[in-house]
């Protein structure tokens, strides 16, 4: 499949003194990693999302065929829509968590968390500016306040913990839900 190009800006910045001799070549080899993280990142949160929508979409119309119609328009119209929100998904989504006690306690908790985890790690790297000095890559994005992270393999360790945590709950929802059916021994998605 045929990958596209566009041109790609980055700011190189003085953030440890002087910058290192740039090269596009250094450019690319910095960034190349952080760009491929960052579309992970974006990915597993759109999977997450869809996850959320799935289930929400689920306890509203179930899986009956003469509902499944409706069931689409409600999704495609509203959960799909740009006014309806990550942020609240996860509301309606804990809704229905609360009234089925899917998840409980600590870990209905610590899935709520995750979710917050998921929409600030896809907007930071959604709407942030990366920059680099040549020997490290920062994202500057807003949250509440201006915040500056420097991204190392310990912060992607963190982040990929979180989103496969956060992903692996979503689908025991789906799962306990009903919104995922178990098909000959695999689950469907």
């Amino acid at each position: 499949m045929k990958l596209i190009n566009f041109p790609k800006g980055y700011i190189l910045s003085a953030f440890n003194g002087p910058t290192l001799e740039m090269t596009a070549d250094l450019m690319l080899q910095i960034m190349t990693p952080i760009e491929t993280n960052k579309a992970r990142i974006l990915d597993a949160a759109i999977e997450i999302e869809r996850t959320i929508e799935r289930i929400i979409s689920h306890h509203f119309f179930g899986y009956e065929e003469e509902r499944q119609a409706k069931a689409d328009e409600f999704t495609n119209q509203i959960l799909n829509s740009d006014w309806c929100t990550f942020s609240s998904k996860r509301k309606l989504l804990s809704h229905i968590i609360n009234i089925n006690t899917y998840l409980e306690g600590k870990e209905k908790s610590n899935y709520e968390a995750l979710l917050k985890k998921t929409m600030s790690h896809r907007n930071a790297f959604a709407h942030g500016e990366l920059s680099t000095d040549g020997r490290e890559v920062r994202l500057k994005f807003f949250e509440s306040n201006l915040r500056i992270i420097t991204l190392t393999d310990d912060y992607f360790d963190k982040v990929e913990k979180e989103l496969n945590e956060c992903w692996e709950i979503s689908r025991q929802v789906g799962l306990n839900s009903g919104a995922f059916r178990i098909i000959g021994g695999e689950n469907a998605g």
